[in-house]
């Protein structure tokens, strides 16, 4: 079953209650196959739980391949806040996002980014490709540039 795109309740929650700090915490990137029946109301953490083909890794994770390994890249900071008329916003600095090189992803179909200086990993959002991709060299996860189209919004 495909994933559901979203900012997940857990992060809307962990939010409302102070566990994230955008300023200091760090962010990762994982990517998933089309086993990792992901959705905002259900995904909660980044848990390497996996069994089976997916020992050491969250159920769907894509396969160590190239520099990309169970957990994901850090979505390279610092990361701001900042209000915009009603609306307020977490930029992640670097559009470019996290790069994966010299890697094969077969049926990579999601990616989840998730808090790693916080127990658990708690999960902030599911993102859906809009297509199934099978990739071999680089592999860039192109992040929405600065501004009111940002990855984590309130409004």
């Amino acid at each position: 079953m495909p994933s559901t795109a979203g900012l997940t309740n857990q992060a809307k929650v962990d939010f409302l209650s102070g566990t994230h700090n955008p300023t200091t915490d760090t962010y990762k990137l994982a990517l998933f196959n089309d086993d990792s029946n992901m959705t905002p109301s259900t995904t909660t953490t980044y848990t390497a739980n996996g069994t089976g083909a997916y020992a050491g890794r969250m159920q769907g994770e894509h396969a160590n391949t190239g520099t990309y390994s169970a957990g994901g890249a850090t979505v390279t900071g610092p990361y701001t806040v900042t209000l915009t008329g009603n609306t307020a916003y977490i930029d992640f600095p670097a559009a470019e996002g996290p790069m994966w090189t010299g890697a094969t992803f077969v049926n990579v179909t999601t990616a989840l980014l998730y808090n790693s200086s916080k127990p658990g990993n708690k999960a902030i959002a599911i993102f859906v490709f809009p297509a199934v991709n099978t990739i071999s060299g680089s592999f860039l996860a192109k992040l929405p540039d600065p501004g009111l189209s940002a990855i984590i919004r309130f409004v």
